[in-house]
């Protein structure tokens, strides 16, 4: 496909990519190309494809109507690795395709998921403790299920399970899929003729890792289909590690399958806590180079709390909005750029804190009294703690203009004043942005304990 199409098909949809600030994403692109009734993109890394895909639908009807029939979308991650960086992963990394008998069994393992590089704190302990059990050649654990909302690390800890099996055991038929791939392929094989291959496959593995299992739900033949494979497996004492979106009993299957799955132990993942999100982004910062300031991580981390999923994804937005417009990612644009993600009102939980709150910190940072901070005293050692003061009650109080005035003894003309002073200066020095943010957060942190 020729990079004119490409251009063609993204600006026939650049105002709906505009309206979900998909456009920097799919601008970004340099390489498409259609082979074989496939549109394969060429993308950075995997973040892309989470936001490209979110448009597939689209490009396939543009492509439709420009091609004149389906076609099919394949993402390729661009590699930009030297000689030196691809013999030293080969010698690091476990080859997900193993020999068996002659033949190359394919097991769906991401080599670069793995405990190693996996953040494991209070809110995943008990799962990852569990999963590592049952990942030792020698453990009694065989069946294990573990379940947590989207986007909090399950598919990396299956991975995890995966990979430390293959470490210790080369040649051990570990397989990797989604519930959603084993009623598909059930069905391709019903249609073929080839059930037994199917039940070949599935039946004869060392271990079993199933992801996203309540996909079975209302599928009565592929789940008496996994009713008998997963008894074949443990009958033999495989192991069999499922994953899902709810407990065992909330997945509205037989309660014969229900109770092979609480054979095991039953681990859930909960949401990470501030420490672990913290962690988290500063792994994803430094991995990928990005550079985020310090203050930008802690607020991405104060107001980010659903899933890990939504922590990589502000993160890598941030660079790349900040990259791509040439602009300091200061906690005003961040706000802006990842709005999308905010699973909270900033607005809320702003009102719980004072002016006065405010003005006591700004004082001691500054080292002048509150009285002198709110005095008529028009020094620069008292006027610009003061604008500061008052900048940030504007931004984090939840008062009005008047209202701020009043607490600072100035009338609203000088409250907009002195904002849109320290504005300026946020937006013409990086490092006064920097410690600007550092002062709300300790505000914020103050007001919380």
């Amino acid at each position: 496909m020729t990079e004119n199409i490409w251009n063609e098909i993204v600006n026939d949809i650049k105002e709906e990519l505009k309206k979900d600030n998909l456009d920097i994403w799919f601008s970004s692109i340099k390489k498409a190309e259609l082979k074989d009734d496939v549109l394969e993109i060429e993308v950075p890394n995997s973040f892309y494809i989470d936001q490209i895909s979110k448009k597939e639908d689209l490009i396939k009807n543009r492509l439709k109507i420009l091609n004149g029939k389906d076609i099919k979308i394949r993402y390729a991650v661009k590699q930009e690795e030297t000689k030196e960086d691809i013999l030293k992963e080969s010698e690091t990394k476990i080859d997900s395709d193993v020999v068996v008998g002659g033949n190359i069994f394919k097991s769906n393992i991401n080599p670069d998921y793995t405990f190693d590089n996996m953040i494991i704190s209070e809110f995943n302990k008990f799962a990852a403790s569990h999963s590592k059990q049952i990942a030792n050649e020698n453990s009694k654990d065989k069946i294990l299920f573990i379940y947590s909302n989207p986007g909090l690390g399950k598919t990396h800890m299956l991975h995890a399970i995966g990979n430390e099996i293959l470490k210790s055991k080369p040649q051990a038929k570990v397989l990797y899929t989604t519930a959603e791939v084993f009623v598909n392929e059930y069905i391709d094989s019903i249609k073929q003729n080839r059930v037994d291959n199917f039940r070949a496959k599935y039946r004869n593995l060392d271990c079993l890792l199933i992801d996203d299992v309540q996909f079975i739900v209302a599928k009565e033949k592929s789940e008496e289909e996994f009713f008998f494979t997963f008894n074949a497996l443990s009958d033999y004492g495989k192991k069999i590690i499922i994953s899902s979106d709810r407990p065992p009993n909330d997945i509205a299957v037989n309660e014969r399958l229900i109770s092979r799955f609480k054979i095991g132990a039953v681990a859930d993942i909960k949401s990470p806590e501030y420490e672990a999100r913290m962690a988290i982004l500063k792994k994803e910062n430094e991995t990928h180079k990005y550079n985020i300031p310090d203050d930008v991580i802690n607020f991405i981390a104060e107001n980010v709390k659903d899933s890990i999923r939504s922590l990589k994804g502000c993160i890598s937005t941030v660079y790349h909005y900040s990259y791509y417009s040439n602009e300091y990612p200061t906690i005003d644009k961040t706000k802006e750029w990842i709005k999308d993600f905010l699973t909270i009102n900033t607005n809320t939980q702003s009102t719980k804190i004072t002016v006065e709150d405010i003005q006591r910190i700004i004082s001691e940072e500054y080292g002048i009294t509150v009285e002198e901070l709110k005095s008529k005293q028009r020094s620069e050692r008292f006027a610009f703690p003061r604008q500061i003061a008052i900048y940030i009650s504007c931004e984090i109080s939840g008062l009005s203009l008047p209202e701020i005035g009043k607490q600072f003894n100035k009338d609203h003309s000088t409250v907009i004043h002195a904002r849109d002073k320290i504005r300026q200066l946020l937006n013409s020095d990086p490092f006064f942005s920097e410690k600007i943010n550092n002062l709300i957060n300790k505000i914020k942190n103050k007001n919380v304990n």
